[in-house]
């Protein structure tokens, strides 16, 4: 009789175990690295709303890329712009009515602090660095947080961007374009002791956070220490040559007078 129950089915405690940790895991840095590769390939044109740590500061910033040319436009107080183009890296402000541009770094050279927005490490080389090293990081997929808000009067999201079509010389104009805002796959990314770089290296920039990419190629939220950047419109149009025009002539920098020393001034 023992024997006879020993052979009936249901009586075994095997039970189909689920991925281990180390698994799920490894599933969420090749899945971080293929949106990551797919966003630092994309071209697109994204406009984010951006709230400052611990200022609280906040306005928009718009970024308009065709590898490996980008374009970021940050808006608050008041405008500035940063060029990254095959002939250098330029910034431009906007002040009143007045614009003027510098060419801050040739092809190859290092950007001044000075002149130096910070977002680009975010956008760029954060990307670029998730793409080709995620096993560098402890990896977790989450579900995106909310937003904060900066103040009672930006407290609802931007509609999506409306793109105003071209009126044709005969006929009726065709409706306006409304780009639907694409969904987030989002990750914790915390970089492993053992990959820690040294002071000074590109990665150094690299903040650690919560990164979310879209599988069109297009980062929809960044939270890290310094702030929040959150996707508000992406834009329908085809790149065009216009993204990295400069709004007035680049100039160049000028020549900094060395301060004189006590012995040069006897």
């Amino acid at each position: 009789m023992l024997a006879v129950l020993a052979l009936l089915p249901g009586c075994t405690d095997s039970k189909p175990k689920g991925p281990t940790p180390d698994e799920v895991e490894a599933a969420a840095r090749a899945r971080l690295a293929v949106l990551a590769q797919a966003t630092a390939d994309g071209e697109y044109d994204a406009t984010y709303r951006f709230v400052q740590q611990p200022s609280n500061a906040s306005g928009t910033i718009r970024i308009r890329q065709v590898p490996p040319q980008y374009r970021i436009d940050v808006t608050s107080k008041g405008t500035a712009s940063f060029f990254a183009l095959d002939t250098g890296v330029y910034s431009c402000t906007l002040k009143g009515k007045a614009t003027s541009c510098f060419l801050v770094a040739k092809p190859g050279e290092e950007v001044p602090a000075l002149f130096d927005p910070g977002v680009q490490r975010l956008f760029r080389d954060a990307v670029e660095e998730l793409s080709k090293h995620p096993n560098d990081y402890r990896v977790a997929v989450v579900e995106p947080t909310a937003s904060p808000s900066p103040s009672p009067v930006e407290t609802t999201t931007p509609p999506p961007l409306t793109l105003t079509p071209t009126v044709p010389t005969t006929g009726t104009p065709s409706p306006p374009v409304v780009v639907p805002l694409p969904v987030g796959v989002c990750f914790t990314v915390e970089r492993l002791g053992s990959a820690s770089p040294s002071p000074g290296t590109t990665a150094a920039g690299f903040e650690q956070g919560t990164y979310c990419f879209a599988e069109q190629g297009v980062a929809t939220r960044i939270e890290v220490k310094s702030g929040v950047l959150e996707l508000v419109s992406l834009g329908g149009g085809i790149p065009n040559s216009t993204w990295f025009s400069l709004p007035a002539k680049a100039q160049q920098l000028p020549a900094l007078t060395p301060t004189p020393t006590a012995s040069a001034t006897r």
